[in-house]
């Protein structure tokens, strides 16, 4: 239907939003929530994927903060930690702030083939040792270049193939397509 199996969302409200999203996906789709009202997501198709464990960070409002969600390909086995973000923005956060979700996001950094995507309100956020997979182009429905929606990786045998932006008529953001390789481990 959407030729994605697992989604990651910045801004999802609580109730009729998520409720209509869910349908739309169907019966297998599978969602875990941040506690913030309108916090990030992650919805994985429970018919490719397996759920292991979740984790939430906060950043100190009722909006914004970080869910990891560790899933079990069904067919391979390898497992894949899914982080989506949402930063502060300017009108709340100082740049050292927005820096500090940034770093506490990391916090959920297991060690596992991870991505992490959402909006990091940061054109150049601060992740040393990630991979960024999509291009810094602007993402914002907004005056001036805003590259602050990426997707990021990290871990052994992950690789992207492929990032295209797409219009997201219900945001003044753009969303992200991204294609992830995951590779056996090599246990020699």
């Amino acid at each position: 239907m959407i030729g994605a199996s697992i989604l990651c969302l910045s801004e999802c409200y609580y109730g009729a939003q998520r409720d209509t999203l869910r349908a739309r996906l169907g019966d297998s789709w599978k969602i875990w929530t941040h506690s913030t009202s309108r916090g990030p997501v992650v919805l994985w198709d429970s018919s490719k994927w397996l759920h292991l464990d979740r984790e939430t960070v906060d950043f100190g409002d009722n909006f914004h903060g970080a869910t990891r969600v560790a899933l079990k390909h069904i067919v391979t086995g390898l497992i894949l930690d899914v982080i989506s973000v949402h930063v502060r923005p300017g009108a709340v956060a100082t740049a050292e702030q927005k820096a500090a979700d940034v770093a506490k996001t990391l916090t959920l950094y297991r060690g596992r083939p991870t991505v992490i995507a959402g909006d990091f309100n940061l054109s150049s956020p601060p992740l040393p040792g990630w991979t960024r997979v999509t291009p810094r182009i602007d993402t914002l429905d907004a005056d001036g270049i805003q590259a602050l929606d990426s997707a990021w990786i990290k871990g052994p045998g992950i690789t992207g193939r492929y990032a295209t932006a797409h219009e997201a008529p219900l945001s003044d953001h753009d969303g992200w397509r991204v294609g992830l390789t995951l590779a056996a481990p090599d246990l020699t």
